[in-house]
This record gives C-alpha cells, sequence and structure tokens, in this order.
C-alpha cells in the first residue's frame, strides 16, 4: 500500500506558465516596465523566486513580489 503521493498538477494537467507569465508581465508594467514573456519564463522556470529576484535587482523594485502575489 501507498502511503504518499507526488503529484505534479502544473504541467501534468494544466500549464500554468502562461498564466503566471502574463501576471508578473502585468506586475512588471505596473512599475512602466516592458518585458517579453519569453524573457519572464525563461526565469519563471527556475522558480518564481527567481525571477522575482532578478527583476527586482535588474530594475530595482522592492515590491514586485508583492504585486506580483496579487495579481496571479
Amino acid at each position: 500500500m501507498f502511503k504518499h503521493f507526488i503529484w505534479d498538477f502544473d504541467g501534468t494537467l494544466f500549464n500554468t506558465y502562461p498564466h503566471m507569465a502574463r501576471a508578473f508581465q502585468r506586475a512588471l508594467r505596473d512599475f512602466c516596465v516592458e518585458e517579453s514573456l519569453e524573457s519572464i519564463l525563461k526565469h519563471s522556470k527556475i522558480s518564481v523566486t527567481a525571477a522575482v529576484n532578478f527583476y527586482k535587482e535588474k530594475y530595482g523594485i522592492e515590491d514586485l513580489g508583492r504585486r506580483y502575489g496579487e495579481l496571479n
């Protein structure tokens, strides 16, 4: 009998990356920053934290993580 199950919802049943990237793009636009979805996806596929940290450092946006969380 199995005691534990690992379920990978994202990518198996539903691909959330496009939604996440568009929300991230909207968050950046709120700070007057334009980035391509391809660039955002590249960093988001490492992790959302990696993407937030990358763009936060690149553009000096301290509230980016909070704003993205409100939109996502």
